[in-house]
């Protein structure tokens, strides 16, 4: 955890993440206080030892541990180290694996597969939303009869619109050829 490490770590992630807005060199001074405060404090939260010795189901995350410093208080009740807190909680979202992105280029493999390839690409991004942001499997949705007719429409006029630019083609070109209706 931060105990371990010195400020110049501290200070190195802060500009490493500016999305967190700890880069600028009034928060690196206030970063810089709190993480002291937070070194030299006294026991009077949770210390990392106390998680390390902490065995089974009373082992808690560290997730927990930054919450519980995040709960800490000055005598005016502000808290006291609104900082430091928020640059561990941002750096604590960062995934650590990369099995979600792998997972959605295995769904954009799925969609967008050679009998697609005339596909458009906001097709490709609606049916990735779709994928991503349903809660049930993709066979086991029902979809409106009003809906169904309206796909069949438009499927059948993009057919037609597509067999009519193919036979101006082959006029232009010169090609004959019988055409199935």
């Amino acid at each position: 955890m931060v105990c371990i490490y010195n400020f110049t770590t501290i200070q190195t992630l802060a500009k490493r993440f500016p999305q967190l807005e700890l880069a600028e060199s009034a928060s690196i001074d206030a970063l810089r206080g709190e993480f002291m405060d937070f070194k030299l404090s006294p026991i009077e939260h949770p210390t990392v030892e106390m998680y390390k010795l902490a065995t089974g189901d009373d082992k808690p995350r560290p997730g927990r541990f930054w919450y519980e410093v995040g709960q800490m208080k000055l005598f005016d009740g502000e808290p006291r180290l609104p900082l430091l807190v928020r640059l561990m909680s941002g750096l604590m979202s960062i995934p650590a694996s990369n099995a979600d992105s792998e997972r959605g280029f295995s769904m954009l493999r799925k969609v967008h597969t050679d009998q697609r390839l005339s596909q458009k690409q906001s097709t490709r991004i609606s049916l990735m939303t779709i994928k991503f942001n349903s809660e049930e499997c993709c066979h086991d949705s029902i979809f409106s009869e009003e809906l169904l007719t309206s796909a069949k429409k438009a499927t059948v006029l993009h057919n037609k619109k597509i067999k009519f630019q193919l036979l101006i083609y082959s006029i232009n070109v010169g090609v004959v050829g019988v055409w199935l209706c």
